[in-house]
């Protein structure tokens, strides 16, 4: 059992079976790297003016209700997200803010990447 520890959501890997065991490897997402799957997510995989809402954030971005809902109060609150009432449901949409820091993240994820770091 490998685990790697960078202070965020837990992630499980199957391993090829070894000796007819089947090994898991555990991982950690940075919680900079959630919110840059969230703001890709909001961005990139919807195509109507509605936005997303929890449920299509959660299997997304591959995070408890609990975590995201706190995750989304922030982004929200920080002017990266809008949040939508649609149907008596909160959608959420990247606003202008979200793009230009998505666009700033992406940049220095792919600029640490080339020097060897995970971010």
């Amino acid at each position: 059992l490998l685990s790697i520890w960078n202070n965020s959501v837990f992630l499980s890997y199957t391993m090829p079976k070894i000796n007819s065991e089947v090994r898991m490897v555990t991982a950690y997402r940075p919680h900079m790297k959630i919110i840059g799957d969230i703001l890709s997510t909001t961005k990139d995989d919807l195509h109507s003016d509605e936005g997303a809402s929890v449920t299509y954030l959660i299997r997304k971005a591959n995070v408890s209700h609990t975590r995201i809902s706190k995750i989304l109060i922030n982004l929200v609150s920080q002017g990266l997200l809008e949040q939508v009432n649609s149907e008596g449901t909160f959608r959420y949409k990247i606003s202008s803010n979200g793009r230009e820091f998505l666009v700033a993240y992406q940049t220095f994820s792919r600029f640490a990447e080339n020097f060897g770091l995970v971010i």
